[in-house]
């Protein structure tokens, strides 16, 4: 009797906690990075200047009310905040390609019902003494999001874009 009562505490846990992670609204991460190129420069800032470029986060969630202040990418970590977007979510960054022919508009967000957010970064987190968890170290996209009194860590790969030219 006593092991049988064991066994239906621990199964309507474990039910407990699966249902808690399905019923969190968030269910993926895009993440993209665009390098930047830095132009004509002298040739002190050449040895001086770190590579630039722009970061496109966004969380796809099938409500509304989710909310975002940490990021990390690449183990650095960012103060952000979610705005909602339209879909689908197209750069269209006019470049032209190495063949000299025009770029083509990119799709970072298919069309979709569901609520898109981008990722705006406030600020670097110069002061913050959070550190990300021990699972989620070596990933190159970690977003800390919030669901009413639940929290979620979400991760994604960051896919390469054409590089944008500085004019």
């Amino acid at each position: 009797m006593t092991s049988r009562l064991i066994f239906m505490l621990l199964f309507v846990s474990a039910g407990t906690s699966a249902l808690a992670q399905s019923c969190f609204p968030a269910k993926k991460v895009y993440a993209y990075y665009q390098p930047v190129t830095p132009g004509v420069m002298s040739k002190a800032e050449e040895k001086t200047r770190k590579p630039a470029g722009n970061y496109f986060i966004y969380v796809e969630s099938k409500k509304a009310g989710i909310n975002a202040d940490r990021l990390w990418i690449n183990g650095d970590l960012f103060h952000a905040e979610l705005k909602e977007v339209p879909t689908p979510v197209v750069l269209n960054n006019g470049n032209n390609a190495p063949n000299g022919l025009k770029e083509s508009p990119v799709e970072l967000v298919p069309k979709t019902s569901r609520k898109i957010y981008q990722l705006v970064l406030t600020a670097p987190a110069t002061n913050d003494k959070v550190t990300l968890p021990s699972k989620y170290t070596g990933r190159p996209v970690v977003v800390e999001l919030h669901y009413r009194k639940k929290s979620k860590y979400m991760t994604a790969e960051i896919k390469q874009l054409n590089p944008m030219g500085m004019y």
